[in-house]
């Protein structure tokens, strides 16, 4: 079975009404983040994207052991497992307002979604290194997909 791609408006439509059916008391069937914590959580990885301005790569040692032990499940078919720990630099801590939250991701996934594939040959992951257009696409999505399970949407 083949990821859903980012690049057809089919996908986004889908996340868009997924990020819809939340609500700010939707709980979490796992994990610690509140759903406006999870909405925030979510928007970081975007806005790289959006400015161009990524992060410096990491040190090689790390980027070696990204790509060795964790390429292939970050950006292959299957889903994430609940309860992957989240990088201490994408903890969101406060409470965001949720509809702020809400409609800034969905802000977002419109303008990166609406990027042609070629687009994302340009961008270059700290850890992962140089990913192909369907491997930005599956990255993207399934951490999205990861974060709505978790919510229950």
């Amino acid at each position: 079975m083949s990821m859903p791609s980012i690049f057809e408006s089919g996908t986004t439509h889908r996340l868009l009404d997924r990020i819809d059916c939340l609500s700010p008391l939707s709980p979490p069937l796992w994990g610690r983040m509140s759903v406006s914590q999870m909405l925030e959580h979510c928007a970081m990885p975007y806005r790289p994207l959006l400015t161009g301005r990524m992060d410096p790569p990491a040190p090689f040692l790390k980027r070696l052991v990204a790509r060795i032990l964790f390429k292939r499940q970050m950006v292959g078919k299957r889903p994430y497992r609940k309860n992957l720990p989240t990088s201490p630099r994408f903890i969101v801590t406060g409470e965001p307002e949720f509809m702020r939250a809400r409609d800034n991701l969905k802000d977002l996934i419109r303008q990166v979604h609406g990027f042609t594939p070629a687009r994302f040959r340009d961008f270059t992951h700290p850890f992962l290194g140089r990913l192909s257009p369907k491997e930005w696409s599956n990255l993207l999505y399934k951490h999205r997909d990861h974060h709505f399970r978790q919510f229950g949407v």
